[in-house]
């Protein structure tokens, strides 16, 4: 089953912010939307504005610190999340640019990530790993 239920949210930083969550995998999935427009920079790379990201890691500190949750990845339009059930057996979730995982997942991925120039933070109940 892949019902979902979608709102658009009102914003005055973003110009069309979606919400939109479904039962899939006898999970609830939660989906935050953005225009990449507004937060990639005008080039070819795929990076984002620091400016822009901000609120969103933040958002994502204080939903993490504050609900139960499993996973926090972002990705861009044309990507899709990883499964909890590779996520929670040391696949790396995505990470455009940052996810949150628990410290258990974690320390699956931390040889893998060492490889990388990641920034590395610790929260309550989990971890941070920004691009």
């Amino acid at each position: 089953m892949h019902d979902y239920k979608q709102i658009l949210l009102a914003s005055k930083k973003h110009e069309h912010l979606r919400l939109f969550w479904n039962y899939q995998d006898d999970e609830v999935q939660l989906h935050m939307i953005v225009p990449e427009l507004e937060v990639l920079l005008g080039d070819s790379s795929l990076r984002f504005k620091g400016d822009r990201i901000i609120n969103f890691i933040n958002l994502s500190v204080d939903l993490w610190e504050n609900q139960k949750l499993n996973v926090i990845q972002t990705f861009h339009e044309i990507d899709a999340p990883e499964t909890l059930f590779n996520v929670f057996n040391g696949l790396q979730p995505k990470t455009n640019p940052f996810f949150i995982v628990n410290d258990a997942t974690f320390s699956k991925l931390e040889i893998q990530l060492e490889s990388n120039s990641y920034y590395i933070k610790q929260l309550i109940n989990g971890v941070m790993v920004i691009e």
